[in-house]
């Protein structure tokens, strides 16, 4: 027994999925080395639901993140539980509160997606994006910086069995369409949009994520185009990608599981902690992106996607940076440097 590890998350409109979705593929790997998990925060019952599933146990609470109140809490959420490490997930999290965490007996790792503070204090620091290993972080002598996407926490369902690329058709039939876990200014309708008057298409299967709030407007585009699907919530990403020719997605986390599965994409930017995703993405051959709201029009979104489809060898180039890059690994990885952890290494 490895011991018991919390893991701090919130979803929300504004949030999305992602963090929740990072530390419960931590608290998977955790898991399967055969240790006891706990993953607490703000989520809906769909998503605790996913959590059991792992054999992680959820606790849902509504405490504001970073705030007094929720530093007390997670103190007696550990202290209750015996946790041997506990996980951040989220931008609130400042120095203070994660050095008023640390115990010898109680560890802290932190999920960071670029600095933003002034000090990083936790005993292990993780920052899974694409080029993020050139970045410095103001962090002390003992704390462990783990760096680029070799340690990418994707949803458990990638790691199940091993993903073979499959061949790409001469021509794109088939687009799916997803913009996270909330979207809550709605890009999916826009994209859609944007993609429906493309008659080349046979068929359009748009994924909504837990907290998408849009319904009737998608209900609305569905039933003027036949090729349009709508599905909310799915729990087989991963067959959706397969099955499809190329995506447009947000550029969180869903980018890293596409890549995965290998296929082309085109991302677009829906929050601003997105942005260094998109650009870092197509910076490596591996999406088109857009990154800045003022490029997210939908005849920008249409000829994107024209040029994609009609270009199988910038799409297969697409998928080769993407398996070069990166694999299903990146949590287990994470789970033996916090086996390894010592006061002494950095």
């Amino acid at each position: 027994m490895i011991g018991t590890a919390i893991f701090r998350a919130d979803t929300g409109p504004h949030r999305g999925i992602g963090h929740y979705i990072r530390c419960l593929s931590l608290a998977s790997s955790w898991v399967e080395k055969g240790g006891k998990a706990y993953i607490v925060g703000k989520f809906n019952d769909s998503l605790a639901k996913r959590a059991r599933k792992l054999n992680v146990i959820p606790i849902k609470y509504d405490k504001k993140q970073g705030s007094t109140r929720d530093l007390i809490e997670l103190k007696n959420i550990c202290n209750t539980f015996n946790g041997v490490w506990t996980c951040l997930d989220g931008y609130d999290f400042g120095p203070d509160f994660v050095s008023s965490l640390r115990s010898p007996k109680s560890r802290v790792l932190q999920f960071a997606d670029g600095p933003i503070w002034k000090a990083y204090c936790p005993d292990i620091l993780v920052d899974q994006n694409l080029r993020s290993e050139t970045l410095k972080y103001p962090t002390q002598d003992k704390t462990r910086v783990l760096l680029g996407p070799s340690y990418v926490c994707i949803d458990s369902s990638f790691k199940k069995q091993s993903i073979e690329i499959l061949p790409l058709r001469n021509s794109v039939k088939h687009v799916l369409v997803t913009m996270g876990g909330s979207d809550p200014e709605n890009r999916t309708k826009l994209v859609l949009e944007s993609i429906m008057n493309i008659k080349e298409f046979n068929e359009i299967t748009v994924v909504t994520g837990p907290n998408f709030k849009h319904f009737k407007s998608l209900d609305d585009l569905k039933t003027v185009d036949s090729r349009v699907s709508l599905i909310n919530n799915s729990s087989n990403m991963r067959l959706l990608f397969e099955n499809s020719d190329m995506v447009i997605s947000s550029a969180g986390i869903t980018s890293y599981e596409i890549s995965i599965v290998g296929r082309p994409m085109i991302l677009i930017a829906i929050v601003k902690n997105q942005i260094g995703n998109a650009n870092a993405f197509q910076a490596e051959g591996m999406s088109y992106s857009i990154s800045t709201d003022d490029l997210v029009t939908r005849n920008n979104i249409t000829e994107l996607v024209k040029n994609l489809a009609c270009n199988k060898l910038k799409r297969s180039s697409m998928v080769r940076f993407m398996r070069n890059k990166l694999d299903v690994h990146g949590a287990d990885r994470v789970v033996i440097k916090m086996l390894e952890y010592k006061d002494n290494d950095k």
